[in-house]
């Protein structure tokens, strides 16, 4: 079970991805992105072609101009190359307003029901499908048959309905037993939190409760006019119906986002907003063709636009391709899977180790419950051990690992608290070990700690590894080329690797062992980590950075 909301489609699709015959696991399920990309941009070729059918014969040229300059956007194609949902919610997405549009340009009745089943299906593909709504009720407002048929109308909504029921997925599975049960959805306050509804609901009531404080002449005045400028455009639409369900879909998708991320640190940081607005994008191209004024595409000559829109689209795709492909190259990107196991790799027979961090931690999960890799570590994500969720399901693994009783006794949020006492109820059963970013939240001196590899560990417990065996067992493939294009490597992998070494070091001198300091030193420095320290103790020590 994956974190919130459950994405039960990509769930679905991925496990079927995941049992082909190729490679690893995780080429398998970045296939099913790559798949569900491509068949996006294809589907938004299609789309644009109903749109672009005033242009003649060379229609088809602008539409698959469009759908590439798309296909080479930074933001969409980042998720083309990950497993994630983006990719899949932006097929969704396209296939929806493409038989949305098929139905108003006379395809007939099935394509209002597959619009239906679509919209049921958007909303177990990502949450974010639900700003669509105002463009499915303007969708059904422009058909003046299904305003008189409420039969239709009815029919649509059992196939919505019959598409939402995917959702049904996450109970189920969460019963079933699965490793990872992330909000332990099996019961109803479990499913409520993976859901994220009332949270959802609250930040909304927030948000819109703070609208009227907000609102002064000058933006009153801006929302009318905004309202006018889009009563013009609907309009002077070419296709009216077609350009309000497409307008009112890129407009909420655009609104809803900026509004929900606003004052959200998070958010912007992790780059949510941009990620939500790829089907905004996506759509622009076709509502731009459906608003292009009926005078003007009668206009004689009009079809001769073709070739210098098809060039421009194509220019796009150009720079873009050729300036991101290097960043979007993850062909030997094996930096966050190797981090972990390398972490992981670290850890003593049977230690437990907190981690930290959705680029530490779901790796890691795909580690040990499908590669089966080092399945001894008791493997603990540290904030959620402040959720009575997690906590449920850690007790009975502490007991059966390690025979010890953890019972939180006062509030969940005091997680510091909460970690250290477990931590000395696990002294002398297991060895404790902290990732970089574990350690740093949880604000533990590095002076206290002993440097175990990729991780450090509590001084408590039976004794670690060696260090400097544990750094000869270390892989980092392509982490030190030249070429290595540092904006794939998440939370600064490279430096935290060379702070690693750097403690050590700090710990080798400590004990007078000289030579083992300088080794130590030496991989910081080369890691990258070029404080002046590592410097001066390699000075001291005899040898010269």
């Amino acid at each position: 079970m994956p974190h919130h909301p459950g994405y039960p489609v990509f769930c679905m699709l991925g496990k079927a991805f995941s049992l082909l015959p190729l490679g690893e696991v995780a080429a398998r399920t970045n296939l099913l992105s790559a798949t569900s990309a491509s068949s996006a941009v294809y589907v938004l070729y299609r789309l644009n072609l109903l749109m672009s059918g005033f242009l003649g014969g060379r229609a088809g040229l602008v539409s698959a101009a469009a759908a590439l300059a798309f296909a080479a956007y930074p933001v969409f194609w980042a998720q083309a190359v990950v497993t994630e949902v983006y990719a899949m919610n932006a097929l969704v997405v396209a296939s929806l307003a493409y038989s949305a549009v098929r139905y108003h340009t006379g395809g007939g009745v099935p394509y209002l029901y597959i619009t239906g089943l679509l919209t049921g299906l958007a909303f177990g593909c990502h949450h974010s499908a639900f700003f669509l709504l105002p463009g499915i009720l303007v969708f059904l407002a422009a058909d003046a048959t299904a305003r008189r048929d409420y039969k239709r109308v009815m029919v649509f909504l059992f196939f919505l309905a019959f598409g939402f029921s995917v959702n049904l997925y996450i109970p189920l599975r969460a019963h079933a037993g699965p490793a990872l049960n992330i909000g332990g959805a099996d019961d109803l306050g479990g499913l409520l939190w993976l859901s994220r509804w009332p949270m959802y609901y609250n930040a909304v009531s927030q948000k819109a409760g703070a609208l009227p404080s907000m609102l002064t002449a000058g933006r009153a005045a801006l929302g009318l006019a905004a309202a006018a400028a889009a009563a013009a455009l609907v309009y002077t639409a070419r296709d009216r119906r077609i350009f309000s369900f497409l307008f009112a879909a890129v407009l909420t998708y655009y609104l809803c986002v900026r509004m929900l991320a606003a004052g959200d640190v998070n958010a912007a940081s992790m780059g949510f907003a941009a990620k939500f607005h790829i089907p905004a994008v996506m759509l622009l191209p076709a509502a731009f063709a459906a608003w292009l004024p009926g005078r003007l595409v009668r206009a004689p000559g009009m079809s001769r636009a073709a070739w210098p829109a098809a060039a421009a689209f194509i220019a796009l795709a150009g720079f873009l391709g050729v300036s991101g492909f290097r960043d979007m190259d993850s062909s030997r990107n094996y930096y966050a899977r190797d981090y972990c196991a390398n972490a992981l790799k670290s850890v003593s027979e049977r230690g437990a180790l907190f981690a930290w961090g959705d680029s530490e931690v779901f790796p890691a999960w795909y580690l040990m419950h499908v590669e089966r890799y080092r399945e001894d570590v008791m493997f603990i994500d540290t904030p959620l051990m402040s959720d009575s969720w997690y906590v449920r399901q850690a007790v009975p693994e502490l007991a059966r690992r390690y025979g010890v009783s953890y019972g939180v006794t006062g509030d969940l949020g005091r997680l510091q608290e909460n970690i250290l006492r477990l931590n000395s109820l696990l002294y002398g059963h297991a060895g404790v070990y902290y990732t970089y970013t574990a350690a740093h939240r949880l604000k533990l001196s590095w002076e206290g700690l002993l440097p175990q590899g990729l991780v450090t560990m509590a001084d408590t417990g039976p004794r670690g590894q060696d260090p400097r065996h544990v750094w000869d067992r270390l892989v980092m493939r392509g982490g030190l080329r030249a070429d290595t294009p540092r904006a794939q490597v998440a939370e600064d992998i490279f430096s935290i690797y060379g702070y690693q070494a750097f403690l050590w070091g700090e710990e080798a001198l400590r004990r007078g062992r000289r030579d083992e300091a300088r080794v130590a030193y030496n991989k910081a420095w080369h890691m990258g980590y070029r404080n002046p320290t590592v410097k001066m103790r390699l000075e001291g020590l005899g040898q010269g950075s």
